[in-house]
């Protein structure tokens, strides 16, 4: 018999945060690989990829004003969700998320540079990594008078590229305070009207920068322009202002905002695509109000791409541009020094074929760094104790050595790091003493499913580190539901089963045969709860009509008995409703989406727990009846801000307080 699990937990509010949007790793990665191009071209002396590539360097505008509209979007939804903005969790979040690579980075450079630097480089570098570590770098090369447009004359510093990162930083430093001050004095003074006050502020500094930007210049290129905070601020505060407007509203309501964002957004990105093929890094339109300009356009791409199913994110969310927008950060700090060592001369390769060896090498380093560096410790809690401070702190020790060694020729640096696998596996300590039992192993988790199953997973792999007593591997592939083959459509979109997902079971036995789960844990059904067109027809059909609940049914068994043929437990939970209809106090849904219709999620549900009553190896859990408990109801912007994802912080609170614990008790059970 099928057992249902339950709970009575009900949820604490939380603060609200974002919901993960694919769209927007697809413009980071379009934006690092502009910047990849660029620099690719000009280190290599490619000449075809310089005349096309010419305004790569624009890329680093597009992550300015994104960081802006992100870190912006989070710190108004923080306020307006539990009254205050806390400023240690904000920069505790951005060490977590920027430190790991960066001092990664630094511990390489310091390391290879006696080894492959030049004389210049390794007399410079003690003086350019203090100032990467205090992010002040853009400071430092401005004073040193190292000109950012002759960096591509001889050997330039394997850490000119922190300038940005320093630019980022600082202003990482300021907003937060600005924001925060302004809310507070918006909701006592301005009526309320907080986000007003803000986007006051916002564009008084969008003005104060362009103007510093023309003046200082005099409309023309200069390093102290292009490389100063106070000239590139306006950039992130484009971003800040398109947050004020869309922060908790990612839907836009009036018809001129469906046509900007439905027309406009692809429109944009032609413009900046063809800005980075074409325009020079001295072009005077750029310094006479051009940054700012590209900043706005960058702009509505990100508020077309945040717009549920419009073309953007048709064009942003495939696969390899959200794939390359996830190590986007790595890839950024690693292709520079790796470009500048790994020179043609120096291979004794011809430009391009180091080109492609440059590449793969970036690329590899980046996954590499995001897998074992930066998402155990981004996803772990800062302790004074821990292990997540002291590698970081081990890191900066080598770091602050090596610079002050650095001119001494018989230097041997050694930097240690540490590497945890794919999966997050705590564990299990042995027991000190004859008396001590050793505690159980943790319940082996495999998550599978869609974008839904993702967000899902990444609340289970941070209970995992807080807890021990699960380890989890999520597996979850964007855009793929639980049954094969056919079409599927929503509101403006059909599509067929995407190739990734043809390739899912593949995958997932091969991930079986490794992991060894203890449960399989399968959760989403939004893709099976949409209208679809199964193979061989020419008629869209939905659950709740007999040929598609007969398909449908044969789906879940047919996947009950594959993810479970290995011994492990397999887990379905229920599916919540999907995507509302237009609520003008949340700000989400739209006329109604086919998965919204009434009656379908139930009827999903129904369908589901008759497919495993046969399946003894099977169980599920009602994660649909939890969400209806859930404060605000299971479309509370504090639980899904898009009516279908959990946020970052929602996500941990679903595994903490109700996935989590009822998984250990089946897996325990079953053991």
């Amino acid at each position: 018999m099928t057992a249902t699990v339950e709970t009575g937990t009900t949820p604490k509010p939380t603060r609200r945060t974002l919901g993960h949007q694919p769209a927007l790793d697809g413009l980071r990665g379009i934006a690092v690989a502009g910047v990849l191009l660029y620099h690719l071209g000009q280190a290599n002396s490619l000449d075809g990829l310089q005349s096309v590539t010419k305004g790569g360097f624009l890329g680093v505008s597009a992550f300015l004003t994104l960081s802006g509209f992100l870190i912006t979007s989070l710190l108004i939804l923080e306020y307006e969700s539990i009254g205050h903005i806390s400023l240690g969790g904000f920069w505790s979040r951005r060490f977590r998320r920027l430190m790991p690579a960066s001092l990664l980075t630094l511990a390489a450079v310091t390391a290879l540079t006696p080894l492959v630097g030049s004389e210049n480089q390794l007399r410079e570098l003690p003086g350019e990594v203090w100032a990467a570590l205090g992010y002040v770098a853009n400071w430092q090369f401005i004073a040193a008078g190292s000109d950012y447009a002759d960096t591509f004359n001889g050997a330039p510093s394997p850490l000119k590229h922190f300038w940005s990162l320093a630019v980022e930083e600082q202003a990482y430093l300021l907003l937060p305070f600005l924001v925060a001050i302004t809310m507070k004095v918006g909701s006592r003074r301005l009526a309320g009207n907080r986000r007003g006050a803000v986007a006051a502020v916002f564009a008084a500094i969008v003005v104060a920068s362009t103007a510093a930007t023309i003046l200082q210049g005099g409309g023309k290129y200069a390093n102290a322009v292009y490389m100063g905070t106070h000239t590139r601020i306006a950039e992130l505060a484009v971003g800040g202002l398109l947050a004020v407007v869309l922060a908790g509203r990612t839907t836009v309501r009036t018809t001129g905002g469906v046509l900007a964002t439905s027309l406009g957004g692809p429109l944009a990105l032609g413009m900046i695509v063809a800005a980075w093929a074409t325009t020079d890094l001295r072009a005077d339109w750029l310094y006479r109000g051009g940054l700012t300009a590209h900043a706005a356009v960058v702009a509505l791409v990100i508020a077309a791409a945040i717009q549920p199913r419009t073309p953007m994110q048709g064009i942003l969310a495939v696969r390899p541009l959200t794939e390359l927008g996830r190590i986007s950060y790595g890839v950024y700090l690693f292709h520079w020094p790796v470009l500048w060592w790994l020179t043609p001369d120096r291979l004794h390769l011809p430009a391009a074929v180091a080109a492609v060896i440059q590449v793969a090498l970036t690329l590899t380093l980046a996954t590499v760094s995001l897998h074992l560096v930066e998402q155990p410790i981004r996803v772990g809690r800062l302790s004074l104790s821990g292990v997540r401070l002291t590698i970081p702190a081990a890191i900066v020790a080598a770091i602050a050595l090596g610079a002050y060694a650095l001119p001494e020729p018989d230097l041997n640096q050694i930097v240690a790091l540490s590497a945890s696998d794919d999966a997050v596996i705590p564990t299990t300590v042995a027991p000190s003493g004859p008396d001590e039992t050793l505690p159980p192993p943790p319940v082996r988790v495999m998550v599978v499913g869609d974008s839904f199953a993702l967000s899902v997973g990444l609340g289970l792999e941070h209970w995992a580190n807080e807890s021990g007593q699960i380890g989890v591997l999520n597996t979850g592939i964007v855009g793929c539901g639980f049954g094969r083959g056919g079409m599927n459509r929503g509101i403006n979109l059909e599509r067929e089963w995407p190739d990734a997902c043809k390739e899912r079971d593949q995958i997932l036995a091969q991930k079986m045969g490794v992991f060894q789960p203890d449960i399989v844990l399968l959760t989403g059904g939004m893709w099976d709860i949409t209208d679809r067109k199964l193979d061989g027809t020419d008629t869209w059909t939905h659950v709740g009509e007999p040929v598609y609940d007969a398909y449908l049914e044969a789906e879940f068994r047919y996947l009950t008995d594959f993810l479970g043929s290995t011994g492990a437990t397999v887990v379905w939970t229920t599916a919540p409703t999907f995507s509302p209809e237009y609520n003008p106090q949340t700000f989400m849904g739209k006329p109604p989406y086919y998965e919204a219709r009434p009656g379908r999620s139930e009827r999903y549900n129904e369908i589901l727990r008759r497919a495993l009553e046969a399946r003894p190896n099977s169980r599920v859990v009602d994660l649909a009846k939890w969400m209806q408990a859930f404060p605000g109801g299971e479309f509370s912007p504090n639980l899904r801000i898009d009516g279908v994802h959990f946020t970052e912080v929602s996500t941990d609170i679903v595994a903490r307080e109700f996935l989590g614990p009822e998984l250990v008790k089946i897996g325990r059970a079953d053991s």
